[in-house]
């Protein structure tokens, strides 16, 4: 082993400008591949350790008096629940506010929703579903004019950490004849934004109605004041009890008699998070998928390095076999140079992955990451540093073994190379002298130290170029998912009314049936129910005019009291499919059918693939005491549909009216539409390194091959032609 560590070193003290640079490249593919191999594990990693962080309630509900269409919840019975783990109290407060900005907010209709929340306490954002403030600080748990803005409210409103918001609160006088924002008579109070923040269950999709949190000094001086609605966080052992507690709660804790509402208005968590799951394993698997294609392309680029710094250093076996060095010891030699380039290559590689770990996570859970900034994922950097180490001993391995064990058949592949066949023909196509020329270089090998890895140049273009197209494809079909209504389930114009409505119909029906802009549209409501035992949101509808239904991927819309239609993902959580006889349990167990497999919308909190759809009158069979409070429209043809919707506003000023524009979990793609042409851009990088890498080593190897192209006449212009060709 001495003559092997003397030669290489020698090697090294020759050749150290070479190796490294060969480290240098080797560090350099090898950190993108880790550096988007750890992102990918922070990515996946990052919402669950918020989740913990933030110490999540996964159930939220809300009690609604006698003012709107929703059930009131004995929430000592709901705390009692052997599934509860911790609880908070709190109360949505009803205030018109106007930004530093002049926009105004209300917390009802659709003009800029908004709500308030405040709790007695403190346990409510401090204790259970602890605020990750992003911008600014808490605010003062003593001080009544500070708040802490939701990061939707803030990128919806233009809300900044400074601002000041001026809230105008209804008297319980003014709420009992219906507040309005131009006869409120009570309390006024001016509120400084201190800080934005970060919740779980606000998160696209999330609420409809981003909120604003108020301190508990505010609910105690203003409690008495103005009218609110009592909530309830519950904090759950496990996720998956999120079902039964809400079956218990709809079958035993319910307050009222037999013309009570039964619909209980909840803030399902674990929905939410499912959904956000989803779009970030997305994110996720695009970060894998550039590891992989980083990961190809690197190992191409690396092999050619180090195949032509294995045919350069083959000129001196001879002579070191001449000195009685055997073929294993020459072998030897070589490897153990490159074991000492590939740990130095691992050490830049590592130094560079930890360097790039800032920009990720991507998309929504950027905002949301508990540790922001340099990430050692001690993991990844070790399996990356000793990837790298093996990808270089590997590739050197191969490359010496042809040069060190075979040299016979080394020569006689020199001699004996195969012409490319299409070379010939075009040589045979009467083709001019450079064009045959520019493509013989290009496809064939070579001879002695002329010799370039053709193959493998050819494979890392035609992969880089795959990638390239099929990132593109990607992009436009991400593109025409967030601008096709109809893929997530808006197989018609809006909606009017939503679950915090009362019964509207004596309003709405009239409206929608005089308007001749409304060409069709149904009646109807929204609900939790469980269906074997899973809970999902459910709307039921009746057709009134024409005949809208949801989009049908299986089987047909249903049409009767006992019928229903599932989402893909809800058919998948019960185990069932179109034509099975499934039991829905809201207060009580009633079969339906499953008629259909449906896309529906984000209208009651359901996503593309969840929830289920009804006619309003099998949703009454469940719940005989549900209110009609939400109606799909479409729009004769021709009708401009933001006109036609703004004269539906100004009829209905206090009821939201709403375009087919709500993507659900799908808007969660949005922060990362430009991740597709990211990564093409990475790959159309690497694919235009190699190429231009292979043409100056093939122009630089074979400069006695283009002098012999001049010898025989070649002016510049042809020899210029010629290596164009070749590229």
């Amino acid at each position: 082993m001495g003559a092997v560590w003397m030669r290489a070193r020698a090697e090294l003290r020759a050749r150290w400008r070479a190796s490294l640079g060969l480290a240098v490249v080797i560090g350099l593919a090898g950190g993108l591949v880790i550096a988007a191999a750890a992102g990918a594990r922070r990515q996946d990693a990052t919402y669950p350790l918020f989740r913990k962080a933030q110490n999540t309630a996964q159930l939220g509900f809300a009690n609604s008096g006698r003012s709107f269409g929703f059930a009131n919840i004995n929430f000592d019975y709901a705390r009692s629940l052997p599934q509860v783990k911790d609880s908070a109290l709190f109360d949505f407060y009803i205030a018109f506010i106007k930004t530093s900005r002049g926009k105004e907010l209300t917390p009802i209709s659709d003009q800029n929703p908004l709500v308030s929340f405040a709790g007695p306490d403190g346990r409510f954002d401090t204790v259970i579903d602890r605020m990750l403030i992003v911008d600014g600080r808490r605010a003062n748990p003593n001080a009544v004019d500070e708040a802490v803005v939701s990061y939707i409210a803030a990128q919806n409103y233009n809300i900044h950490v400074g601002d000041t918001l001026d809230y105008r609160f209804p008297s319980f006088q003014d709420f009992a004849q219906g507040p309005s924002s131009a006869t409120l008579t009570g309390p006024r109070v001016h509120v400084r934004v201190v800080g934005i923040e970060a919740l779980s269950y606000e998160l696209p999709p999330g609420l409809g109605y981003p909120p604003i949190h108020l301190t508990p000094a505010f609910y105690h001086a203003y409690i008495s004041k103005t009218p609110t609605f009592p909530a309830l966080l519950l904090q759950l052992r496990h996720d998956s009890d999120v079902g039964p507690v809400l079956a218990s709660i709809q079958e035993h804790g319910v307050i009222g008699g037999a013309t009570a509402s039964t619909r209980v208005q909840q803030f399902d968590e674990t929905q939410n998070a499912a959904a956000i799951r989803r779009s970030v394993h997305i994110q996720t698997i695009a970060l894998w998928l550039l590891a992989l294609l980083a990961g190809l392309t690197s190992l191409l680029v690396i092999g050619q390095a180090i195949i032509r710094q294995s045919f350069i250093e083959a000129d001196d076996h001879p002579a070191l076999r001449s000195l009685g060095m055997t073929s294993g010891q020459v072998l030897a030699t070589g490897l153990a140079r490159l074991f000492l380039v590939g740990v130095a290559a691992s050490i830049v590689a590592v130094a560079i992955a930890v360097a790039f770990s800032p920009l990720t996570p991507i998309g929504l859970v950027r905002l949301i990451d508990p540790h922001p900034g340099f990430s050692v994922d001690s993991r990844a950097l070790l399996i990356g540093a000793a990837a790298v180490i093996g990808a270089t001993i590997v590739a050197g391995l191969l490359a010496e073994m042809r040069s060190a064990l075979r040299p016979a058949a080394r020569a006689n592949e020199e001699v004996h190379q195969r012409p490319s066949r299409i070379t010939n023909y075009l040589a045979r196509s009467s083709l001019p002298p450079p064009s045959v020329a520019g493509v013989r270089m290009a496809l064939e090998t070579g001879r002695g130290r002329t010799a370039m890895p053709v193959r493998s140049t050819l494979l890392g273009a035609v992969i880089g170029l795959a990638a390239l197209v099929t990132a593109f494809g990607f992009a436009a079909s991400l593109n025409h998912l967030l601008t096709t209504p109809r893929l997530v389930g808006w197989n018609w114009s809006g909606t009017i009314g939503d679950d915090f409505d009362p019964e509207d119909a004596a309003r709405v029906v009239p409206l929608l049936r005089g308007d001749r802009d409304i060409a069709e549209f149904s009646a109807g409501g929204g609900s939790t129910v469980q269906v074997r035992n899973v809970t999902m949101n459910l709307i039921g509808q009746d057709q009134l005019k024409g005949e809208i239904k949801p989009v049908i991927l299986e089987g047909r819309a249903p049409h009767a009291e006992d019928e229903v239609a599932l989402g893909t993902r809800a058919l998948r959580s019960i185990h069932a499919h179109v034509g099975d006889v499934v039991t829905v349990n809201a207060t009580t167990g009633l079969p339906y059918r499953i008629v259909g497999r449906a896309v529906l919308p984000p209208i009651t909190g359901s996503t593309s693939g969840d929830g289920a759809f009804m006619t309003f009158q099998g949703l009454r069979r469940l719940q005989p005491t549900v209110v009609e409070d939400i109606y799909t429209f479409r729009f004769a043809v021709g009708v401009n549909a933001l006109e036609a919707r703004a004269r539906l506003k100004q009829a209905l000023p206090d009821i939201a009216v709403g375009l087919s524009s709500d993507l659900g979990d799908a808007a969660n793609l949005q922060r990362v539409v430009n991740l597709p042409f990211v990564l093409a851009g990475l790959l159309a990088l690497v694919s235009a390194a190699t190429l231009t890498h292979i043409l100056l080593s093939a122009v630089r190897r074979r400069a006695r091959d283009l002098a012999i192209l001049r010898t025989l006449g070649f002016v510049g212009s042809q020899v210029r032609a010629t290596v164009v060709w070749q590229a």
